[in-house]
């Protein structure tokens, strides 16, 4: 308990004193300026800081497997908050995230994320939806990098993935942009699993070689997926 009283002792009194921050951050992105860079370094910085107050035994593999030229789609399978806060801390570069839409309501840190170039999504609305998508392929078409979470909601059986949802993967289809597989293990141990505590645990982030867009890449990829996540599992503690 006293670990998940320290994280969101952190969080909170981050988002508190970073304020001010965050205010000329809006006003310079509301002038014209880029703020995406600064905003994303800023939260990956603070989300390491938590990712370690965690207690979190962290390996993060293929890193190398992201191209440096050229904006990709990640795509990781979801179990707990912690995927965000542990994939955003390693990110080589700027990445914006397509989250629910509640999450850009909560104050402050809603500002932040969409600072960092991160899109909310209203899952429930097809128009609203489809807005977001393509608020995402702007993003690629401008050099930024996109992480999805196509199963669209938390899985909580082990070892099996929900469905991927084929229209998440437009982005890749209409921009050509590479897709790189993010298979995440430990995080819902971390936390979920014993909430409200947070038990440390080994958590294995794992990027795979890039993928190009293809009919029904959503299954292909949640069984790839799913084999990694499975083979990766063996080696925890």
């Amino acid at each position: 308990m006293i670990r998940f009283i320290l994280v969101i002792g952190l969080a909170f009194i981050y988002l508190v004193v970073t304020s001010p921050v965050l205010l000329v951050m809006w006003i310079l992105s509301l002038l014209g300026m880029n703020v995406y860079g600064p905003a994303f370094r800023m939260t990956a910085w603070i989300l390491g800081i938590l990712m370690k107050l965690s207690g979190a035994r962290l390996t993060v593999r293929g890193l190398e497997n992201i191209p440096e030229d050229k904006a990709v789609l990640f795509c990781g399978n979801h179990r707990s908050y912690f995927d965000i806060i542990s994939t955003y801390s390693i990110l080589p570069r700027t990445t914006g995230y397509l989250s629910k839409k509640q999450m850009a309501l909560v104050p402050l840190l809603g500002g932040w994320l969409v600072l960092s170039s991160s899109v909310p999504i209203d899952r429930k609305n097809i128009k609203k939806g489809m807005k977001s998508i393509l608020e995402c392929i702007d993003h690629i078409n401008k050099g930024l990098d996109v992480f999805i979470f196509p199963e669209g909601t938390r899985a909580k059986t082990d070892g099996e993935f929900g469905e991927f949802h084929e229209a998440s993967f437009k982005i890749a289809q209409r921009t050509g942009c590479p897709i790189i597989p993010v298979t995440i293990n430990g995080t819902r141990e971390l936390f979920e699993a014993h909430f409200p505590r947070i038990i440390p645990h080994d958590v294995i982030i794992d990027f795979g070689k890039p993928v190009a867009y293809e009919k029904r890449i959503g299954e292909t990829l949640r069984q790839s997926m799913m084999a990694v996540y499975r083979e990766n599992r063996s080696l925890m503690k």
